[in-house]
């Protein structure tokens, strides 16, 4: 699939993460679309039924929960959820988090790694 990926960020991911995954992809966070405190297998469902291309999260034991190989999307699973030590990886991280996206086939799951902001 060329072009903007049609992505949907758990709840579990920062709301201001959003702004930046549009700039590129047709995407709606979890708490915007109805799937405030949903279970994963009606997530998984719902991700199947609206066609997202990638599910964006901070969930790192989502491939455990659920038999995620055969699904029709793919997971970005991003390892931190503290959008200050994501906002300071800055461009650095937006690409590899749009890469991410992009490249990430059904049933596959892409590590984003954040890094800690340095202390001062």
């Amino acid at each position: 699939m060329f072009g903007p990926k049609r992505v949907l960020l758990d709840e579990n991911v920062p709301k201001q993460l959003l702004r930046f995954v549009r700039r590129t992809h047709n995407a709606d966070h979890a708490l915007d679309v109805g799937l405030r405190g949903v279970k994963n297998g009606a997530l998984l469902r719902r991700l199947r039924e609206d066609k997202y291309w990638v599910l964006v999260t901070t969930d790192q034991n989502i491939e455990y929960q659920n038999e995620m190989s055969s699904q029709p999307f793919g997971r970005v699973v991003i390892t931190r959820n503290n959008w200050p030590d994501m906002r300071a990886g800055g461009a650095s991280f937006m690409a590899d988090l749009n890469a991410a996206i992009v490249e990430t086939a059904n049933g596959q799951i892409t590590v984003v790694e954040v890094l800690p902001r340095p202390k001062k």
